[in-house]
């Protein structure tokens, strides 16, 4: 942040100040880096997701989508993305129209997908998806 608030997602410390991990004007960053916050995020699995991300095959891709946004309406970092909560809904209830999807026949899988009680969660750490989706690794 322009303060020098170190944090994983910007715009949730406008109203959520505990996802400021430190200050790189008061600590050094690698320091920031091995804080509780930081250490927890890297360590995260797709099974610790609560909900649709938990039982998710796009898990992988998507990783929760924004971690900000699933907070400030979910309540916790690991909860379900608003928007996919939504779509899901839609579709259960008969009230999506399968006209205005794009890819409706995917989404629709999808929706499929996350009612399979044989599905086993991706076991790859939320930091590894990171590092791969920006082929640092």
């Amino acid at each position: 942040m322009p303060n020098g608030d170190v944090t994983s997602c910007g715009p949730i410390t406008f109203n959520k100040r505990g996802f400021i991990a430190g200050n790189v004007i008061h600590e050094p960053l690698a320091k920031i880096w091995g804080s509780e916050h930081f250490s927890f995020i890297r360590s995260i699995k797709q099974n610790d997701f609560k909900g649709l991300c938990s039982k998710c095959e796009y898990w992988n891709t998507c990783l929760g989508a924004c971690r900000s946004i699933s907070s400030s309406i979910g309540g916790n970092l690991l909860s379900p993305h608003p928007f996919c909560v939504s779509v899901y809904n839609l579709i259960l209830s008969g009230k999506a129209d399968k006209n205005i999807i794009p890819n409706a026949n995917a989404v629709y899988k999808w929706a499929e997908n996350i009612q399979n009680s044989s599905f086993s969660p991706c076991n790859n750490s939320y930091y590894l998806g990171v590092l791969k989706q920006h082929k640092l690794t």
